[in-house]
């Protein structure tokens, strides 16, 4: 059944047809679209996704980098504490080694003195 444009004027089969085409036609562009949109959004949420893992991963890195370092300085630390408890203890030798000397000493000037 012929329908009127909008002029008023009843429209032709051919010109139903053209523009049942031109609908149909409008209505895949739109859905063309739809899906490039739907697309894109996908593929930015995929990159979002990528750039919170590798920020993570970075985090997880700056952490791990930071542990290594805590554990170094506390071995440095050790190191440190260890030479200083070593270098107390030559140095208490060696007072106990002065005082053995002076103490033979005195002895022998005293033996000298005696005899």
């Amino acid at each position: 059944m012929p329908r009127e444009n909008i002029k008023g004027q009843t429209n032709t089969q051919e010109e139903e047809e053209e523009e049942e085409e031109e609908e149909e036609e409008e209505e895949e562009e739109e859905e063309e679209e739809e899906e490039e949109e739907e697309e894109e959004e996908e593929e930015e949420e995929e990159e979002e996704e990528e750039e919170e893992e590798e920020e993570e991963e970075e985090e997880e890195e700056e952490e791990e980098e930071e542990e290594e370092e805590e554990e170094e300085e506390e071995e440095e630390e050790e190191e440190e504490e260890e030479e200083e408890e070593e270098e107390e203890e030559k140095e208490e030798e060696y007072d106990i080694y002065i005082m053995q000397i002076h103490s033979i000493h005195s002895a022998q000037c005293t033996l000298d003195t005696y005899s």
